[in-house]
């Protein structure tokens, strides 16, 4: 399901979203009280009300900065895209609301987007029985049996370089696509109170997205290059890491992309904070981002 996009238009930089566990967390019937309880005593009425929506029954929690995330996203140019395994019948309905509130003060129509969905996954564990030579194809070093091919289904193979998957289940990279995945902390709680560390990064995602992303487009900008180029070189060069079924993307623990982020977002709504501190060991110099590839934004702190 989509708002109308030509794919086959002068390429642009794609980002496409996942859902559960990226941007939300729908919450079953036997945890909705207890998690409308501990969302309202510990960020009040206000965000309760802005950040919950109710689809099909279930009520489905956006993590916080995403509204302001999408906003700077769409005012750059970028295409949005949502990818979520989950059915069409649910996803849809989702992700319109989150736009419409995301846009609310602007007339309409909304933004261009596009919405894929389970449907729209590659299932390896059927082509595993059938065929072991096209199963390879699509199974990168990540075992899982869907998958979400980006070129030739969100976008067309000349404008894949131009492309990011952001989700929190490196399975579902395909292989050959595997340098256009922004790994998230992996989350199925809304709220987490018995690790700080995985806490503060599942609920501030949209923060690190934002930080990363400006780090990507500076990155671009000044080494001419594209942004499956950039993503490589911040999660993997400048990490001095490989891919392998042991990567676990360790710039998503890097304090600095959440200063970054919390910069970027604040452009879009002044006064945007971390919902509680830094931890450990974000607030520990070894957890910056190494330097020398990308010049640090103005305020950003130093390092020594």
């Amino acid at each position: 399901w989509e708002i109308p996009v030509d794919m086959n238009k002068d390429p642009t930089n794609t980002f496409v979203f996942d859902l559960d566990g990226a941007m939300v967390i729908a919450v079953g019937q036997h945890e909705a009280e207890r998690t409308e309880r501990q969302v309202r005593d510990k960020l009040g009425d206000a965000f309760l009300e802005r950040h919950r929506f109710d689809i099909l029954g279930y009520p489905h929690y956006l993590f916080p900065g995403y509204f302001a995330l999408l906003r700077w996203l769409n005012e750059r140019g970028v295409s949005l895209a949502f990818f979520s395994s989950g059915v069409e019948q649910r996803n849809v309905p989702l992700v319109e609301q989150i736009m419409r509130r995301t846009f609310a003060d602007q007339p309409e129509p909304l933004p261009s987007y596009r919405v894929f969905s389970r449907h729209h996954c590659i299932d390896t564990g059927d082509l595993r029985e059938k065929d072991e030579e096209i199963r390879k194809r699509y199974q990168p070093c990540f075992f899982g049996n869907l998958k979400k091919k980006l070129a030739g289904v969100v976008v067309p193979e000349d404008a894949l370089d131009d492309t990011l998957l952001i989700d929190d289940d490196e399975s579902y990279m395909v292989r050959g696509e595997e340098y256009h995945f922004v790994g998230l902390r992996y989350a199925y709680q809304y709220l987490v109170d018995y690790d700080p560390v995985d806490g503060f990064a599942n609920f501030h995602a949209a923060f690190y997205v934002a930080g990363l992303a400006d780090a990507l487009f500076r990155l671009c900008a000044t080494e001419g290059i594209r942004l499956r180029a950039a993503a490589r070189r911040l999660q993997y060069d400048a990490e001095g890491a490989e891919l392998s079924e042991d990567f676990r993307f360790p710039s998503r623990y890097r304090a600095s992309y959440y200063l970054m982020g919390r910069d970027i977002l604040r452009q879009i709504e002044p006064g945007m904070d971390f919902f509680w501190p830094l931890p450990d060991p974000f607030a520990s110099p070894f957890a910056f981002k190494p330097r020398g590839l990308v010049p640090p934004p103005p305020g950003s702190p130093r390092v020594e």
